[in-house]
């Protein structure tokens, strides 16, 4: 439960000789302690007592700059027991007023002086406190954080949906502006808002994603702090430098252990601990290592659209979709997107569904790209006189239609084909219904015998929540040659 802050007074105004922690924490293998120091100007010092500590799981860790003090927080995930003690210090150094907590990717280009810690920021009781940090440096709302982690494959989209959802239901997520970084965080520590804050922001990394970055701010309006920040950006500021997080000697937040462990089944090292078997061989930065994405997953959660898992009635379908599609996702792509309308069909996709899904796969294939939108009646493709030009732009190697009656998937794939380039292209029916392997072997062989290439077709299930069981083969993905580079 949250604990309200209490009644104990903030810490007296920092000056010389005020003691500083200043503390990073490595839990669990992910890479090698950084000095800090490293590129601090000979002669460098501070009117501050500096106390560098490391919060460690590792008992056999030694630093020539760092006290490295071991912690026990077996009972946690690694990535979850790193962000406690980010976000409560108080914990950590009860005999401290004053921490700052530093990624381990940092280091300064000048000492914290006792100015640092000067600030005008008062609690609603009038109390004084100090938090700083640094505003992010690209994203200003939740959505574009969200849209990043989905990307990069840095945490389970569901669970940041579900994060988001209950976000939502306090306040529009807009208002949660602007976005800070967890880089780098200065704390009065002991003042009861910062102290309140923290466990606010602790259950809900606890509770949601490990990603920090996506609940600092939600945490931070609920205790009713604001926060100084520092002039600049993390990576273009006089403070400090931050060398990024995809350095090659370090684990991305990306790494999936349990696929580095099957791909390396034979090593018993490797199986007993992918993560420190990967950081030896410099292998937690390679791409078969990584977690898929889920891009299209977030963005069918951020438009309403049922093509994923999250929004009603639940289809499905973005994770196949994701994977038939990303390696023709590139800049200047032309894409279709047809859409099936009026079709009679229990299964069928409503307007507000078509509508929600074309906007979802319109920003998966990003702005660089040339994506239509085409909406075709019932009767037009039942019609057996009604034909398709191919526009002045050109073909479409990418082909998706929403919403196609399984009974007129033949009839579909030979009006759209002719939209198609004959050398390579993706042509991806998302089925309202069911379709037979002779109805799907029957458009393989029409898109075979139009293109004059061999071509490779994908079955895959659907769901939906007037169902109880899946909607087999409601989704056929025909592909030939390859997509260009």
């Amino acid at each position: 439960m949250s604990v309200p802050p209490s009644s104990s007074q903030a810490p007296a105004p920092a000056g010389p000789g005020t003691r500083l922690v200043i503390y990073t924490v490595l839990i669990g293998a992910k890479e090698a302690l950084n000095n800090p120091l490293s590129v601090l100007p000979a002669g460098a010092g501070s009117d501050l007592v500096l106390d560098f500590v490391c919060l460690t799981d590792n008992p056999e860790l030694r630093s020539p700059v760092w006290r490295c003090v071991p912690i026990d927080e077996s009972h946690l995930a690694p990535e979850k027991a790193s962000r406690r003690a980010k976000a409560m210090p108080d914990a950590y150094f009860p005999d401290a007023a004053y921490s700052l907590y530093i990624d381990n990717t940092v280091t300064f280009k000048r000492l914290p002086q006792s100015a640092d810690l000067h600030t005008r920021q008062v609690d609603a009781e009038g109390r004084a406190f100090v938090f700083r940090a640094f505003k992010h440096s690209r994203h200003t709302h939740l959505h574009q954080e969200a849209g990043a982690i989905a990307m990069l494959g840095y945490d389970d989209v569901a669970t940041v949906c579900r994060q988001l959802d209950a976000y939502a239901q306090q306040g529009p997520l807009a208002e949660i502006t602007p976005l800070t970084t967890g880089t780098v965080l200065l704390r009065s520590h002991q003042a009861p808002v910062v102290r309140h804050f923290g466990r606010l922001w602790w259950e809900s990394i606890l509770a949601y994603s490990k990603r920090d970055q996506l609940s600092l701010d939600m945490a931070r309006r609920r205790a009713g702090i604001e926060i100084d920040y520092f002039p600049g950006i993390t990576r273009d500021n006089e403070f400090l430098h931050w060398q990024g997080s995809l350095s090659p000697e370090r684990l991305r937040a990306s790494f999936d252990a349990r696929r580095y462990a099957w791909q390396h089944r034979d090593d018993p090292e490797a199986v007993a601990n992918p993560r420190r078997h990967a950081l030896a061989h410099g292998r937690g930065g390679e791409p078969q290592y990584q977690c898929r994405t889920e891009l299209l997953e977030y963005l069918c959660w951020q438009h309403r659209a049922s093509l994923g898992a999250q929004v009603s009635p639940r289809r499905g379908l973005a994770g196949a979709l994701e994977g038939l599609m990303r390696p023709w996702r590139r800049d200047g792509q032309r894409v279709l997107v047809v859409r099936l309308t009026d079709v009679p069909d229990a299964l069928g996709f409503s307007a507000a569904e078509l509508d929600a899904a074309s906007h979802a796969l319109v920003q998966f294939f990003g702005p660089g790209s040339r994506t239509d939108v085409l909406d075709v009646g019932f009767d037009d493709l039942a019609s057996a006189g009604r034909v398709f030009a191919l526009p002045q732009g050109g073909a479409y190697p990418v082909l998706i239609a929403l919403g196609v009656p399984a009974a007129k998937l033949q009839a579909a794939t030979q009006k759209l084909a002719r939209l198609q380039p004959r050398n390579a292209g993706l042509f991806v029916a998302v089925l309202a219904g069911s379709a037979s392997l002779d109805e799907a072997r029957a458009a393989e062989a029409l898109m075979a015998d139009v293109t004059g290439s061999p071509t490779r077709s994908s079955l895959g299930p659907a769901h939906h929540d007037s169902l109880a069981d899946p909607v087999p083969n409601a989704l056929v993905a025909l592909a030939w040659g390859a997509p260009s580079t």
